[in-house]
């Protein structure tokens, strides 16, 4: 959608992203401020739930509901709906006075977002509606799509399998990302000399192209350049 349309589905969705996440006793969900290849005036919002995946049908519908509410009124009602269905008891999430200890919802959201120029504001404000239902906002600025999923995920680490471990930030997705990388680099089989083809290097080096998007995916290919490099890998990257 063109991005002057979005700071009011932006409050919205930070007022759902809340309550998402104390509707799943604390654990934390994601915002992702982005429009991935469209063109710049565009933005949008993608949700994570707490496996790192995209977020449930069930959710879907609560999103679907507020983003479309017409009037302040109808905003406050659905959140109140949600509140009640979620479990916050008697306490108006909207009311003057904090909740009672007893009725107090934790609630985590991450916030991520890609470099067009109105990217920055979209997440603050997403971030200042959850922080008004008393949410902690984690901020990770300038990421990639998959790295804030990964860092949701890597938040709450009983969705994990036993055998990854918790790094819930980009240094983390790096390194994952770039050892995972080596290790299949090391399965491939030798260059045949006299198999040159068209995307290959002139001293054996296969070219990758990448696309940047909307230039978030420049600034973090290099970083993974750089891991690479640092790691040697067969055959340089």
């Amino acid at each position: 959608y063109p991005h002057h349309v979005l700071p009011p589905i932006l409050v919205r969705i930070g007022l759902f992203a809340a309550l998402r996440s104390a509707s799943l006793g604390g654990e934390a969900v994601g915002i992702m401020i982005t429009a991935s290849h469209n063109p710049v005036n565009d933005n949008g919002i993608k949700l994570s739930d707490p496996d790192g995946g995209m977020l449930s049908p069930e959710g879907e519908i609560w999103a679907v509901r507020l983003a479309n509410a017409t009037t302040v009124r109808e905003v406050f009602q659905v959140v109140r709906t949600m509140a009640r269905t979620y479990g916050w008891t008697a306490d108006d999430p909207f009311g003057t006075e904090n909740p009672s200890a007893a009725n107090r919802r934790k609630m985590v959201v991450h916030i991520g977002r890609d470099t067009r120029p109105h990217s920055a504001s979209l997440a603050a404000l997403a971030a200042e509606a959850a922080r008004c239902l008393g949410a902690t906002i984690v901020d990770h600025g300038v990421v990639t799509t998959p790295q804030l999923h990964h860092a949701v995920m890597h938040a709450n680490p009983r969705r994990l399998p036993n055998a990854i471990p918790v790094r819930p930030n980009e240094d983390g997705y790096m390194e994952i990302m770039s050892r995972s990388y080596a290790t299949l680099i090391g399965t491939a089989t030798a260059i045949d000399d006299g198999a040159a083809t068209a995307n290959m290097h002139a001293h054996g080096r296969r070219v990758l192209t990448v696309d940047g998007a909307c230039g978030v995916g420049y600034p973090k290919i290099r970083h993974l350049a750089s891991m690479f490099q640092r790691m040697q890998l067969p055959g340089g990257v």
